[in-house]
């Protein structure tokens, strides 16, 4: 998909791309924190700590994957060309609203996936 829908889909191929790269360094740094705080057995209040960067890495990903930009999606933009370019606005409020309630869905599904890992890693 390679076009604007309103609540599906507001970035392209190289949004997308960037959006994965960012989500798999999170998920890496995730996963090496999570590794040194058990080796060394760090006190188990750190572990709240794993909350950030779990959530850094799942937006990443479901972003990624939704084909969909949370930030763009609060300022109702969309972007399909490169990095660079500050993307296009939308004046509909149908099309900001849909935008809108997908942005929080995915960071609904972010806050989810973070905490549920997180609660697994304290308790531990």
């Amino acid at each position: 998909m390679n076009n604007y829908v309103p609540g599906v889909c507001n970035i392209g191929v190289k949004e997308r791309e960037s959006r994965l790269k960012m989500g798999l360094i999170s998920l890496v740094i995730t996963f090496l924190l999570t590794f040194l705080i058990i080796y060394f057995q760090i006190d188990k209040s750190f572990r709240y700590l794993l909350l950030a960067p779990a959530f850094s890495s799942s937006i990443g990903i479901f972003q990624y994957y939704l084909k969909f930009c949370v930030y763009f999606g609060v300022l109702s933009k969309y972007n399909f060309g490169n990095l660079n370019d500050s993307g296009y606005t939308n004046t509909q409020k149908e099309y900001l609203r849909k935008d809108i309630i997908k942005a929080i869905t995915i960071l609904l599904y972010c806050f989810i996936t973070s905490s549920i890992y997180t609660w697994i890693i304290i308790s531990i």
